[in-house]
């Protein structure tokens, strides 16, 4: 079952669909158990989970010291700004989520190391009043566990 999910997230991956995906498989994880500072954070554009070049090329950068720790959990927690329905975003964090994964296990991580989690619009860094604090709430926040 997680490997066909995980199959089904890098198809819509590779086709670039931006909509209409079903939950990507996603495993609950207590809040308690997230450290409180993330180790790396890439944004994404409006209504988007792919990531753009420079982004990428950030989080690749960012993750090359914890490469070929297999002890390492990573926890990517995917986030949503506040335009839209909740349903929606918490859908659209999931995407993100599954997307850095996918990159992380392109760059040599091994898939049970990377946990998915989407807050979608539930926690977001400020109040969304404006076009670039909705930008800072488009991420993905990588955490050490």
């Amino acid at each position: 079952m997680k490997l066909s999910m995980y199959l089904i997230g890098f198809i819509v991956l590779i086709l670039g669909l931006n909509s209409g995906c079903q939950r990507s498989g996603l495993r609950p994880i207590s809040e308690n158990s997230v450290p409180t500072t993330a180790v790396a954070v890439v944004h994404f554009d409006f209504d988007r989970f792919q990531l753009k070049e420079d982004q990428k090329q950030f989080l690749v950068r960012q993750i090359q010291k914890w490469k070929g720790h297999n002890q390492l959990t990573l926890v990517l927690e995917g986030h949503a700004d506040r335009v839209g329905e909740a349903p929606y975003n918490l859908e659209l964090g999931a995407r993100r989520a599954l997307q850095v994964k996918w990159i992380l296990v392109q760059e040599g991580f091994v898939p049970e190391q990377l946990v998915e989690v989407s807050l979608g619009q539930s926690r977001p860094l400020n109040d969304s009043n404006t076009p670039e604090e909705r930008a800072l709430n488009r991420r993905v926040e990588l955490y050490l566990r």
